[in-house]
């Protein structure tokens, strides 16, 4: 079989890297090809397969089928295509691996023609055109039989637009139409090689930089470009399980990696170490060691050596030791590497420690525990002057006597041996150490402090405490220490001039028990029950307990400071006990409730009258004791049913009646409403002249609810109308009656006289004045000008019986000025009388007002805004300019305002319900409820 040397060139584009490093359990990007060209890193860079005929599945190395990809060199080139991406960045440590496997070696050369000795790339970055794109490739070298040793010499390049530089290694120990695992690692500038996961080379190497290659996207199985079409050097062969690590791999990932493949070409090389020879020995005669080592290389290659983990190489068999340890050889035969271990032992080290100063009567312990435990070992302590208390062939032994100690170790199997000796001295002036506690801790007393100044004091002296259950609260190292816990204290007093140390140690108790209160009461407060007794008798009891009774509502009868009390009022009531000794305290409750009897009791009275009627209150059942009302305008009546014989609106109000039977009380309450009276004003048109008749009108009317009827005769018939005339002489009596019926309680009367004879009868004639209102506004009309008369005619009286029409005023000269309150459909009349002086009549005519316009506002109430009809709030056929229109929620909150309001309100985005609106138009200000219907 012909050998074929590989030639692996790896270039490297200098960059900067962007994103920071990924797991490192995970790679960065991973083609295990299994069945399409993903990534299965979970970082999203899948490869686009590309090339006119693109890559095709073929077997992977265990024989699955599509699970790799087969590549198809200068005569069919394609390839993979991977997008650039932020988790593709490439830093100065990363490592790189593939299984790769080729039966054919032609490929491209470098002037792109086919050649025996191409070159096959299977991974690169995209270049720029000008400088080699960062890449790693394979080529071959034919060589004789058997000259699998050869070696390229490494080479550095500089191009003109990047820096680089490339590493040539010689692939040995591979067989053609193989698959082979690839690992290429590059951690700051050292690289390491590996060929079927065994380290086949290492290289100190510049920093490397991969700035600008991080920038383009990623090819497999050809060498990439971004200013054309990518065709140099295209891979002839299978890839299979690309695997790309932002992180330098350690051996075992890389063997991880490798897994149970069996490389059927290293098979037929074997390392066969018959031997390891040891001579001399660094124990005696403090002499050098010498290992020669024999191995039988008939199936393999020249063999070399390392005795530091393949940094340094010898071809020579046999080495001198001079340091003891374990040592790790590795045997390299050209294709395969074996390691053995050896051990050489050394003198051995010992150092004795003495657990503490030898003081007093007491004894201390010496101990060796520096060197090493074997049973080979044997071990041997001895004294002169000194005293060994425990057996002598251990590691440690304990002495109670001043004086020289020796300690000896012997390996006896290799002759090392350790000597060691100390000197113990005893110290015969003890310390004295002495513990004293003021008190206990109680509730009175949290803390307490622990005294050890009674023992040695000195500046050569250090105090030490600490406790397990207890708690420290000041400095540990003074001679005495607050504490605030139950438990044990320890105090150590060190002689620092000797090291000699005293301890000792007390308990500190802790009082904390709280009394016990218990509270029984014997009844409940009630009728028949004026007091009840609190009993505390089974709470704690003895010289130290002190008893303290107090409530905030109720009332305490007997002394507070004894075991029971006694109380005559519903409340709460609190028992403080307090222990004297530890001064710890307890307190507790208890509720005494007033019985409530099985009745009820009731208020009545009339109410909704006119005022001025009898007001008859009402208590009830009868069989309470006594009764007591409250009420407004100062009443007060013992009086169970008490009789207000005329009973004005002062009355009206909240009757509060109270009655007691036995030590209950009982409460209640009754509403009374009393209407008001209505009161009045009037005007009184006189009889001028003989023969003549005269007027009555009603004004003013205030106090009761309108509307109101009005009665001038003596029989009390009542109407609507508050002017009565034309009337005859005679006396009239004045009522004005509201809607509830309630009429005015003095009733005035007028007597009309008849007038006196008049010289002449003058005639003239009045005209009806018709007036059309433009506005709601107040209007002055001269009826002596539209008659066309002047002074000395006078008018004399003026009335309408229309509620509608408001501030009626009039003078002599003629002028009547109104206001009309509200919208109206009817004519409204006012009439008025003008008189002549010396006349023994007078002349009336009216004056009569219409709203053509007006009458076309319709104020609205209710709207259906989800209904065909009534949709909106309209209050016209046109809207009216100059209108206005506000709306408020039930809350008084403005939701809406418009001028020159176009009827087209449909209370949108607000839900059904009640609301109110103020509409001005033509000067009248209308006010409504309106109830949106959904």
């Amino acid at each position: 079989m012909k050998n074929y040397v590989m030639k692996l060139v790896l270039f490297y584009l200098v960059i900067l890297l962007f994103c920071g490093s990924l797991n490192s359990q995970n790679p960065i990007a991973s083609y295990p090809f299994n069945g399409n060209a993903e990534d299965a890193s979970g970082n999203g860079n899948h490869g686009i397969l590309e090339g006119n005929n693109p890559p095709v599945l073929t077997e992977d190395r265990f024989g699955n089928p599509n699970s790799a990809y087969e590549f198809g060199g200068f005569l069919n080139r394609n390839w993979i295509r991977v997008p650039n991406h932020s988790s593709l960045q490439l830093d100065t440590a990363f490592s790189i691996s593939v299984w790769l496997k080729q039966c054919d070696f032609d490929g491209m050369d470098g002037s792109g023609r086919l050649s025996q000795t191409g070159n096959h790339v299977f991974f690169s970055k995209a270049g720029d055109g000008i400088s080699v794109p960062p890449g790693i490739w394979l080529n071959r070298r034919l060589t004789e039989e058997g000259s699998t040793r050869s070696r390229f010499a490494n080479t550095n390049q500089i191009a003109s637009h990047a820096t680089n530089f490339s590493e040539n290694f010689i692939v040995r120990c591979v067989d053609q139409c193989e698959w082979i695992h690839y690992v290429f690692i590059v951690e700051n500038t050292k690289m390491k090689f590996y060929l079927n996961s065994r380290l086949f080379e290492k290289r100190v190497i510049d920093q490397v930089d991969f700035t600008r290659a991080n920038q383009e996207d990623m090819y497999i199985g050809i060498m990439g470009s971004r200013t054309s079409t990518a065709s140099w050097y295209p891979f002839y062969g299978a890839i299979d399980d690309l695997d790309i690590f932002d992180y330098a791999l350690s051996p075992d990932e890389v063997k991880v990696l490798y897994g149970d493949y069996v490389d059927p070409f290293l098979s037929n090389y074997e390392i066969k170490l018959d031997s390891i020879e040891i001579n001399g020995h660094l124990c005696k005669d403090n002499g050098d060691v010498t290992v020669s080592i024999h191995v039988d290389t008939s199936s393999s290659g020249p063999v070399r050596f390392s005795r530091d983990s393949g940094e340094n190489w010898d071809s020579l068999p046999f080495f001198s030791v001079m340091q003891p340890g374990i040592h790790t050889i590795l045997i390299d035969a050209e294709c395969i590497t074996i390691d053995t271990i050896i051990e050489i032992n050394a003198i051995i080290d010992v150092l004795l420690s003495q657990s503490a100063p030898l003081c007093g009567e007491g004894s201390i312990w010496l101990d060796e525990s520096i060197s090493p435990q074997s049973s080979d070992l044997t071990y041997n302590w001895s004294t002169i002057e000194g005293n060994i208390l425990s057996a002598p062939d251990s590691t440690a032994i304990e002495v109670n006597t001043e004086g020289w100690y020796f300690f000896e170790v012997l390996n006896e199997e290799n002759g090392c041996w350790g000597l060691d000796s100390v000197f113990v001295k005893k110290h015969e002036d003890v310390h004295e150490l002495v513990l004293e506690v003021e008190s206990i801790i109680g509730c009175n007393q949290t803390t307490v402090w622990l005294d050890g100044s009674s023992s040695s004091l000195g500046s050569e002296f250090e105090y030490h405490w600490s406790t397990s259950e207890g708690n420290i609260l000041s400095a540990t190292d003074s001679s005495a220490i607050e504490v605030n816990a139950e438990g044990w204290y320890f105090l150590e007093v060190i002689n620092m001039q000797n090291g000699c140390a005293a301890f000792d140690s007390l308990f500190v108790e802790s009082d904390e028990e709280l009394p016990e209160i218990v509270i029984e009461v014997d009844s409940e407060i009630g009728c028949d029950q004026a007091s009840v007794w609190l009993d505390g008798s089974s709470s704690s009891q003895g010289p130290s307990y002190n008893y303290l009774w107090s409530t905030p509502d109720g009332n305490i009868l007997s002394p507070p400071d004894s075991t029971s009390i006694e109380v005559d009022a519903a409340g709460w009531y609190f028992l403080e006990i307090t222990n004297s000794e530890n001064g710890c305290a307890s307190i507790d409750s208890v509720l005494v409730e007033q019985e409530s009897p099985d009745l009820e009791l009731t208020a009545t009275a009339q109410s909704g009258f006119c005022a001025g009627g009898e007001l008859q209150l009402t208590a009830g059942p009868d069989s309470l004791e006594t009764y007591i009302w409250y009420g407004p305008a100062g009443f007060y009546s013992e009086e169970k049913n008490p009789l207000i014989e005329s009973a004005g609106v002062e009355y009206s109000g909240t009757y509060e009646l109270l009655a007691t039977l036995g030590g209950c009380e009982f409460r209640t309450e009754v509403e009374v409403n009393i209407f008001p009276l209505p009161s009045f004003d009037f005007v009184v048109d006189s009889i001028l002249c003989e023969g003549e008749q005269g007027f009555i009108e009603i004004t003013n009317v205030t106090g009761g609810m309108p509307p109101y009827t009005y009665s001038f005769d003596q029989e009390g018939n009542f109407s609507g109308n508050p002017l009565a005339g034309p009337l005859s002489p005679g006396v009239y009596l004045l009522r004005v009656r509201d809607t509830r019926g309630c009429t005015n309680e003095d009733i005035p009367s007028v007597v009309l006289q008849e007038g006196p004879p008049c010289e002449e009868d003058c005639e003239y004639m009045l005209e009806d004045i018709y007036l059309e209102l433009q506005r709601y506004e107040r209007q002055t009309v001269n009826v002596l000008q539209h008659n066309q008369l002047s002074a000395p005619y006078f008018l004399s009286a003026v009335s309408s019986n229309s509620e509608l029409i408001v501030g009626l005023e009039y003078d002599e000269s003629g002028n009547i000025s109104f206001a009309v309150s509200g919208n109206f459909v009817e004519v409204l009349p006012i009439r008025y009388r003008i008189c002549y002086p010396n006349c023994d009549n007078c002349r009336e005519a009216f004056i009569y007002l219409s709203n053509s316009e007006l009458q076309d506002i319709i104020p609205t109430s209710v709207i259906t805004p989800d209904q065909p009809t009534n949709r909106f709030l309209q209050f016209s056929d046109e809207p009216v300019e100059g209108s206005e229109l506000w709306i408020y929620n039930r809350w008084g909150e403005q939701i809406y305002h418009s001028r020159n309001y176009q009827n087209d309100w449909d209370a949108k985005g607000y839900p059904g319900g009640v609301y109110f609106y103020v509409f001005r138009v033509y000067g009248l200000t209308i006010k409504s409820s309106l109830t949106v219907i959904r």
